[in-house]
């Protein structure tokens, strides 16, 4: 879970959307936090890897 304003979430969730590494969003959640404490991004996430054994 990740707090923040909406600006700061978009530019998490486009770090993570051009990071080299191989990363899946399955499911991405966006609340208002409690009085007022800004926005809470709840995500799901999946990573894959080739298991290269010779």
């Amino acid at each position: 879970m990740l707090s923040g304003t909406y600006p700061e979430m978009r530019d998490f969730l486009y770090q993570l959307e051009t990071a080299p590494e191989f990363v899946v969003v399955d499911n991405v959640q966006l609340a208002e936090g409690s009085e007022g404490g800004g926005l809470v991004l709840t995500l799901d996430l999946s990573t894959y890897y080739r298991n290269r054994t010779p």
